[in-house]
């Protein structure tokens, strides 16, 4: 039997490479399979959920989105869409260092990666689950500090402060995330977030339960930050709780 290995992999989206870290399972036969997307900038990868999935059995790839952390192209939050359906491609393609199980795929999205994790998922039926974490429900009258602005942009390529700043305030126009939500029914959809939530504020938590046609779970983290720094293992349990049954 392969033992559990880790991979930095590379691939193609259009005209430029994304990379990651692929976590493989120990197993011999085509396993569960979690995509994991990170925030703004992206510090906080979730790599401890990444490892703990691994351990149960699944095969994990944690993405950098283009313009991020060694990934080639520019930033941008609308490209984010299209680098996670590259990224399946990937996973389900020869160049993948593991077999997956492509009936139990799921797509977990952190903060902001949650909005290209509901996109990605109303528009490619490939994708069976959905979590988001921490993230917006709609952008139409969310904005985010010049403080905030001026600390993400230097990690990332293409933007300074300002057109970082440009490019959220765009996407209050148009299809919002529980408009995305709405599109993936009946599959399901997990939304995990805190009342504490320094960064995304709760309601939007209750938007996406409204939107509901009883194919969205919550679960509710009390006392937790934006980055559940004091909360890891109730995270990682509530996610496991939503894609156990895939591991039977």
């Amino acid at each position: 039997m392969p033992m559990a290995d880790t991979h930095s992999v590379r691939f193609h989206c259009g005209n430029y490479s994304l990379v990651g870290i692929y976590y493989t399972a120990e197993t011999t036969t085509p396993a569960p399979f979690a995509l994991l997307l990170h925030g703004l900038p992206g510090a906080e990868k979730n790599h401890d959920l990444a490892q703990f999935l691994r351990s149960k059995g699944w095969h994990v790839l944690v993405l950098h989105f283009a313009g991020t952390w060694g990934s080639g192209g520019l930033f941008s939050f609308e490209g984010q869409i299209a680098d996670t359906c590259a990224a399946l491609d990937f996973a389900l393609s020869p160049d993948a260092p593991v077999i997956l199980d492509p009936q139990k795929m799921a797509v977990i999205g952190y903060s902001m990666g949650s909005r290209a994790a509901l996109f990605a998922t109303a528009q490619d039926s490939r994708i069976q689950r959905v979590v988001s974490i921490a993230g917006f429900s709609d952008f139409t009258e969310s904005m985010l500090s010049r403080e905030f602005l001026d600390a993400a942009a230097p990690f990332l390529l293409g933007v300074t402060p300002s057109t970082l700043g440009i490019q959220f305030l765009g996407l209050g126009e148009g299809p919002q995330p529980t408009d995305a939500v709405c599109q993936i029914a009946p599959r399901p959809v997990l939304i995990v977030h805190s009342p504490e939530d320094e960064m995304v504020p709760f309601y939007h938590a209750d938007n996406f339960s409204s939107v509901s046609s009883g194919h969205v779970v919550r679960a509710t983290i009390q006392g937790a930050s934006h980055i559940y720094a004091q909360h890891r293992s109730e995270l990682i349990q509530a996610v496991w709780e939503f894609l156990k049954d895939w591991s039977a």
